[in-house]
């Protein structure tokens, strides 16, 4: 089964047995990312994931705007569980 989520130029791709478990959290095209939530199991925390886009030709601006809305993000998932972070 094929679940369809508009955002932007970012997404995830979740293996069909593991669609249960995965949930979009936030998405915001406008700052082109999306969060979300794999839950946890065996009472272990949930985990959050962000996929996101920066476009190559972003404004100064503009790429400040997207980090200080990551920022807050991040600081709110991480209240309600694990971050996974990439660089």
């Amino acid at each position: 089964k094929r679940r369809t989520v508009q955002c932007g130029s970012v997404g995830f791709y979740v293996k069909n047995d593991f669609m249960t478990s995965v949930t979009v959290e936030e998405k915001n095209s406008t700052e082109h990312y999306v969060w979300i939530r794999i839950t946890g199991e065996h009472g272990s925390r949930d985990r959050y994931l962000c996929s996101v886009y920066m476009p190559s030709n972003i404004t100064t601006k503009k790429y400040e705007k997207i980090v200080n809305s990551l920022h807050r993000s991040t600081k709110k998932f991480s209240q309600k569980g694990e971050v996974t972070t990439t660089r």
